[in-house]
Formats: C-alpha cells, sequence, structure tokens
C-alpha cells in the first residue's frame, strides 16, 4: 500500500515542481518553500507507513 500511496504523491509533487517551473515562480524563496514542505509530508507519510507496518503485532481475538 504504501508504495502506491506514496508514488502518487511523488507524482503530484513532480507535476507541482513542474508548473513551478514553467510558470517560472520555482525561484521565488515561498514557493521553494511550498514544494520542500510537500515533499516532507511525503517522506512523512512514508516513515507512518513503514513504522505502523513494521510494528504491527495480530489481534487477540
Amino acid at each position: 500500500m504504501k508504495e502506491s500511496l506514496t508514488t502518487k504523491l511523488q507524482f503530484v509533487a513532480g507535476i507541482a515542481m513542474r508548473a513551478t517551473e514553467v510558470i517560472n515562480t520555482n525561484v521565488f524563496p515561498q514557493v521553494q518553500d511550498m514544494i520542500g514542505e510537500l515533499a516532507t509530508c511525503i517522506e512523512l507519510c512514508w516513515v507512518a507507513i513503514t513504522s505502523a507496518e513494521e510494528n504491527a503485532q495480530p489481534n487477540e481475538e
């Protein structure tokens, strides 16, 4: 699951980065900051899902 989710998030981030390059706003610090936040969120999702999978234990029923 994490691969498909993070792949989609990375795809959206790539589109965002390309869009800023096309309209030449990627040179503005605030735009670079927002792209950096997007990348950080993607990495946090990856780490959270990985951690949840590794620490998962079966339910006792």
